[in-house]
């Protein structure tokens, strides 16, 4: 009898650990993606993506981030332009992969 309980709150736990995790949305998906890439910022040697721009969570479908400064821009868009596009919507940048 013991090992019938144990069997079945061994499922309950393996079926609570695959109901938490969820799919990755687009916008966490795509952050996951350019968020390491070499940007040339100010000359200084080894910077990222992720070191001047900050992701925003505004929709799952598309990624929306918000500069640290003005000259991320020309930066992020010289470093993943080719492959996604960036548009200014108010004051974050959304960035969605290219058709």
């Amino acid at each position: 009898m013991d090992k019938d309980k144990t069997t079945t709150v061994d499922k309950k736990m393996e079926s609570l650990k695959t109901d938490s995790v969820s799919e990755m949305s687009k916008a966490d998906s795509l952050w996951q993606e350019i968020s390491q890439v070499k940007i040339d910022m100010f000359t200084l040697p080894n910077q990222t993506v992720e070191m001047h721009v900050s992701k925003v969570d505004v929709e799952p479908n598309a990624l929306y981030v918000q500069l640290r400064a003005a000259a991320a821009f020309p930066a992020l868009e010289s470093a993943i332009g080719s492959r996604y596009d960036l548009e200014q919507v108010d004051r974050f940048l959304k960035i969605t992969k290219k058709a």
